[in-house]
C-alpha cells in the first residue's frame, strides 16, 4: 500500500501506521504522538490554511516549518537525504497528474483512477 501524506512521507512505510496511526491525511494532522487535539504544523500550514492538498503544491517547500518538525532519531546528513526525499515524492506525484491531464489518449475516468491512485 502507498499512502502519501501532506509533508509527502509514506505512511505505509512507519512501523506504526495501521496500528496506532491512520496517516496524516485519514487523522486530519493529529498524529498519535502530538498531545490530543494538536495538529501536525507542516499538516496545518498546508491544509488548513493555504488550503492546498500537499506541500508539493506550495512555492515555499521545504519551509522553515519543515527543519522545526526534525525527527530525533535523524542525523544531520539523515535529515536532509529525508527532506530531499520527500520532496521528490511529491513532485513526482505532481508530474504524474500533470501528465494525465495533457494526454488527449486518457479519458475522464481515466484520469479520475489514475487520480485517485496516486493520492491514495
Amino acid at each position: 500500500m502507498y499512502n502519501l501524506s501532506v509533508c509527502g512521507t509514506d505512511c505505509s512505510t512507519c512501523h506504526f501506521y495501521g496500528g496506532m496511526c491512520t496517516g496524516c491525511n485519514n487523522c486530519e494532522g493529529k498524529v498519535f504522538y502530538l498531545p490530543e487535539g494538536t495538529t501536525c504544523a507542516i499538516y496545518n500550514c498546508t491544509v488548513n490554511n493555504k488550503k492546498l492538498t500537499d506541500c508539493g503544491k506550495c512555492n515555499e517547500i521545504p519551509c522553515a516549518i519543515w527543519q522545526q518538525t526534525r525527527d530525533p532519531k535523524f542525523s544531520d546528513k539523515e535529515f536532509e537525504e529525508n527532506i530531499k526525499g520527500r520532496v521528490q515524492a511529491l513532485k513526482s506525484r505532481l508530474f504524474k497528474i500533470k501528465d494525465c491531464y495533457i494526454n488527449p489518449a486518457i479519458t475522464g475516468q481515466q484520469v479520475q483512477n489514475i487520480y485517485k491512485f496516486i493520492l491514495y
